[in-house]
């Protein structure tokens, strides 16, 4: 006998909380919820200072073959230096240039320093950076995506099968700190469904056809400036064009390491 009904999970939902916790980033991690939209995660009196710091930092454009609608972007990424399993070792070079230009702007607030000391209030212990051969990846990028972004997934243990990091991962949550909003759209979207290998004949650039999460269950946020939004990036998710303002944040992912620690790259 063959069962065709289907149900929504009911414990993959949005929580809405104005103080993120420990016991949060477990329930990620386990997968019983789908996000966490934790309100004023910056303090209210230093986000007009943070998104005025905005224009001091140079943001490039990300390879518009591989993401587009276009995005900007400071700080590299591994997943843009993916060879073949292993990290391009110009990776490193693209890391020396973004921290030389980091301490030469000065920020003052520093909106990555904000973010790292924040997550390290709710764990309970500082994070660190994850490190390849004991050195640290960057931590945290600048991201400013106004015309939104395609369905997609993140997973640096699918992108780097062998493994990557000298700290050992159970699992991968990112966060975003959102210094600036559109006033319409901007929306992310995150779907209860992980990529299956037939998905790769929908793939677009960086991201896939959203046929792939036709008719998936699905939870949709729209922060606000100052909120963190932080979720378990596996499952496929998208971010909406937005009108009239700009869509920046402070974007990292999260590992939880099999010591009990947390790292931090991007």
């Amino acid at each position: 006998m063959t069962l065709s009904v289907t149900a929504d999970d009911p414990l993959f939902s949005e929580e809405v909380v104005t103080g993120l916790t420990k016991d949060h980033l477990v329930r990620l991690a386990t997968g019983t919820l789908a996000c966490v939209h934790a309100r004023a995660f910056l303090p209210a009196e230093l986000r007009a200072d943070l998104a005025g710091l905005v224009d001091r930092m140079p943001l490039s454009s990300v390879n518009s073959k591989r993401v587009n609608p276009p995005v900007l972007r400071f700080g590299p990424t591994v997943n843009d230096f993916v060879a073949d399993g292993q990290l391009d070792p110009g990776y490193w070079t693209h890391v020396e240039s973004a921290r030389t230009a980091w301490a030469a702007a000065d920020l003052d607030p520093d909106p990555l320093r904000i973010c790292l000391e924040g997550l390290g209030e709710v764990w309970g212990g500082p994070p660190e950076a994850a490190r390849i051969a004991g050195r640290p990846v960057m931590a945290g990028t600048i991201r400013e995506s106004n015309g939104g972004l395609r369905v997609h997934f993140d997973d640096v243990a699918r992108e780097f099968p062998r493994g990557l990091f000298d700290q050992k991962l159970v699992a991968q949550l990112a966060i975003n700190v959102y210094l600036m909003m559109p006033s319409v759209g901007g929306e992310t979207t995150i779907w209860r469904r992980t990529w299956e290998p037939t998905d790769e004949a929908a793939r677009i650039g960086f991201g896939y056809d959203s046929e792939v999460v036709a008719g998936v269950q699905s939870v949709t946020v729209r922060p606000e400036p100052g909120d963190a939004l932080v979720f378990n990036p596996r499952f496929y998710h998208s971010v909406a064009g937005g009108q009239d303002g700009r869509r920046v944040s402070v974007a990292m992912f999260i590992g939880i390491t099999t010591g009990g620690n947390l790292a931090i790259w991007s």
